[in-house]
């Protein structure tokens, strides 16, 4: 099923500013700090499903949405990193913090009586005019988020000898969210990580770690019009694997398994009506991936190179929580996450012209959605072509060469799967200064 959505307007604009300073005090300290601002403004019209009308199995029924979305957010972020001999050993400190600020505000009005439903054996559409007519008449409902967040970390790795390292450190993150005149919720928490290398000659790494991780929901997901306050998500990764850099660079090859199980992760409840033409979220218990990655890249001859990756994901739903969508039992496999997927790119240069041709694909393969339907599996081709031009490089690219039509990933049987971009033509010049 393709997505539903029968009507559309949509702009996105966005400014951002942003500076950066970096020093070096000495050889072995340095320090960085940033600050960046932007300010963004998105207009939303559009159709939005809300399942077959009573009593048949093929007029969807829909509603009218009317949104206007201010955010604005500063930021700011300090790094420092020291090297330091303690204990006969070589010790990298790095330590840092950082700071973030936002504000949303959405206005909307949803437009419900009066508004057609669509056939999906024989759609038409006429009545778009008219309901962005008759929306225009509601007032707006306005819901004002705030988001901040703080964090600090800490980290120190040891050269024990040439051959092995070993890494550790530790984070502090603390957030605070609030819908206003809605409630408010803020949590904080510890989080560590460690690993280990081994390198038996200097062209190959052998490594093992393991990390905590701490996420908070975003703010919006905090309402309680969506069901929201919700905790954070947390998890647990451990992954292992070998890097290797071969024939003096011109190959490299690299393996690593991984197993990484989270919790508190959201996904809307299909099974639920919307509040306030919100969709009611809920969260998983616990999700757990496993798999492995494999990719390869090598320096064919000195003006062709070559990239293939492939990589295996099983991810389960394995643990349940109090409230947790009906949907997303235990043993089901995760809603948008693929099982298989490769992909190729490769690039020829062509000094004599100053030019390289470079194409690549993507294979996804079959998903579920949040409804348990089937997300057809994907293949996908790209091409691009770079000509040097003495003052600028030109650069033209086409995705999707072959316009092939798939879903990106799977919402609901009730709102269909979000399709993919269709065939891109990009054009690029690049100056250098």
């Amino acid at each position: 099923m393709e997505c539903q959505r029968t009507y559309r307007f949509s702009t996105f604009e966005v400014a951002g500013y942003q500076a950066r300073y970096a020093t070096a005090i000495g050889e072995r300290v340095t320090f960085d700090a940033g600050v960046r601002y932007f300010k963004a403004t998105e207009t939303q019209q559009y159709h939005e499903p809300r399942g077959l009308v009573a009593g048949s199995d093929d007029l969807v029924a829909r509603e009218f949405r009317d949104q206007i979305r201010d955010v604005d957010g500063l930021s700011f972020s300090a790094n420092l990193t020291a090297r330091v001999d303690l204990l006969g050993m070589e010790h990298k400190f790095q330590t840092g913090a950082d700071w973030y600020d936002e504000t949303s505000v959405l206005n909307s009005r949803i437009l419900r009586a009066g508004v057609t439903p669509l056939s999906l054996s024989n759609p038409v559409y006429t009545n778009s005019a008219r309901d962005v007519v008759r929306a225009a008449l509601l007032p707006f409902t306005v819901t004002d988020t705030r988001t901040k967040r703080q964090g600090a970390y800490l980290q120190d790795q040891i050269s024990l000898s040439d051959a092995f390292m070993l890494v550790g450190g530790v984070r502090y993150d603390k957030f605070e969210d609030a819908v206003v005149n809605a409630g408010s919720y803020e949590d904080d928490d510890i989080t560590f990580r460690t690993g280990a290398i081994y390198k038996p000659r200097k062209d190959v790494s052998i490594y093992l770690s393991w990390s905590q991780s701490f996420e908070p929901q975003t703010a919006a997901s905090q309402n309680g019009d969506v069901g929201g306050p919700f905790a954070p998500v947390t998890g647990d990764q451990f992954e292992g694997g070998i890097k290797t850099d071969l024939f003096d660079g011109r190959l490299q090859a690299n393996l690593a398994a991984y197993r990484i199980v989270r919790k508190n992760i959201l996904q809307a409840d299909t099974s639920l009506p919307p509040v306030n033409g919100q969709d009611q979220l809920r969260p998983i218990g616990e999700v757990t991936s496993k798999g492995f990655e494999i990719d390869l890249s090598t320096d064919i001859t000195a003006n062709w190179v070559a990239l293939v990756n492939y990589g295996y994901n099983d991810t389960k739903i394995t643990g349940t929580i109090a409230g947790q969508a009906i949907t997303n039992a235990v043993g089901n496999r995760f809603a948008n996450a693929p099982k298989h997927k490769v992909g190729f790119w490769t690039r020829y240069q062509v000094p004599a012209i100053d030019a390289a041709f470079a194409v690549g694909g993507e294979h996804v393969s079959k998903r579920i959605s949040l409804s348990g339907q089937t997300v057809k599996p994907y293949t996908i081709f790209d091409a691009s072509i770079t000509k040097g031009l003495g003052f600028a490089e030109l650069m033209l690219r086409v995705d999707n060469m072959f316009d092939k039509v798939y879903a990106a990933s799977g919402f609901s049987a009730q709102s269909g799967h979000f399709p993919g971009e269709p065939r891109t033509f990009l054009a690029e010049l690049r100056f250098q200064f």
